[in-house]
């Protein structure tokens, strides 16, 4: 197999982007963190350790659990809509409240919507209020503002930003790293969506690499079959443009394919809006390697799922 360092594939995890690709399928290239709390804002005041700056306690917050289940019911039955307006509802109200914790914790949410909804329009000033946030509000580096900075590059390289995107990993990384054990799945969710960025950016070695660590992560952890079923179905994409076609090749996508599908099918997995999800980003690539059969199937188990039945 001959490598191509032009590459460019587009490859499928749990984003959500419609966006037109070298194949012929729709597919994805994010991985999505889950949800996650930001703490260690430093306020400035005596009572909490630091007091350089003084300044009135916020009286207000956002009831940020609340607002996560209420997501979660719209994400299970694929209501993008409204969680936009929830979302929206709340940032107005953080703004209000003067609660920079949750106007950061909702802007990384939206971050995250915006790019599945492909709106660059408003993904990319998220980003850059995000990041602002970090830098400017005394966040301390915690493993929940590493999420936020993954987020934000992983939107930054969706929208054709990869290089500005790239050392936002590097730096997430490094308070990852310091903070979590090395089979947490949010290491996973690093690689994968990192991956996706060397891919951006041609580096097709690069990108294998991160994929496969992402890939050791999830068997350590072995709470995340779905988004290890992801990992094979994005390395079978990189490969199909790293090399050139031949029996080798072909052979390499096949048993990748074959790996996420016996982990989408073989294996007692929640039936939820995430698997859904899963599902429905999966379903297209299945059908772009001449597996239509098996493509309608996840797609339509998707449905069922977002349904109800």
């Amino acid at each position: 197999m001959n490598t191509d360092d032009k590459n460019t594939a587009a490859h499928a995890c749990t984003c959500g982007c419609e966006h037109e690709h070298t194949h012929a399928h729709e597919c994805d290239h994010t991985h999505e963190p889950e949800h996650e709390h930001v703490n260690g804002h430093s306020c400035g005041c005596d009572s909490c350790g630091d007091g350089e700056r003084p300044h009135e306690h916020v009286r207000e917050t956002v009831p940020f659990d609340k607002v996560i289940e209420r997501l979660d019911e719209a994400f299970a039955e694929n209501d993008l809509s409204a969680a936009d307006r929830i979302l929206t509802y709340w940032e107005d109200e953080a703004r209000r409240m003067g609660d920079a914790v949750g106007l950061l914790q909702l802007r990384s949410e939206q971050i995250g919507l915006y790019r599945r909804l492909r709106d660059e329009e408003r993904a990319v000033p998220a980003v850059y209020e995000a990041l602002g946030l970090i830098d400017c509000e005394g966040f301390e580096e915690n493993a929940g503002i590493a999420t936020v900075i993954i987020n934000a590059a992983t939107t930054l390289c969706e929208f054709g930003r990869a290089a500005e995107a790239y050392p936002l990993y590097d730096k997430a990384e490094k308070i990852y790293r310091s903070v979590l054990p090395s089979d947490d799945y949010r290491m996973a969710a690093l690689f994968n969506n990192r991956a996706a960025c060397e891919e951006s950016l041609g580096r097709g070695e690069a990108a294998e690499r991160n994929y496969r660590e992402a890939i050791a992560v999830l068997r350590a952890n072995g709470e995340h079959d779905a988004e290890l079923a992801v990992s094979y179905v994005n390395l079978a994409q990189l490969h199909e443009v790293m090399y050139e076609q031949d029996d080798e090749r072909d052979a390499l996508i096949a048993s990748e394919l074959e790996e996420a599908w016996e982990i989408l099918t073989g294996r007692e997995l929640a039936r939820d809006g995430n698997f859904a999800f899963v599902l429905s980003k999966c379903a297209p690539s299945f059908t772009h390697f001449g597996q239509a059969e098996r493509g309608e199937l996840l797609a339509a188990e998707a449905k069922k799922i977002y349904e109800g039945a």
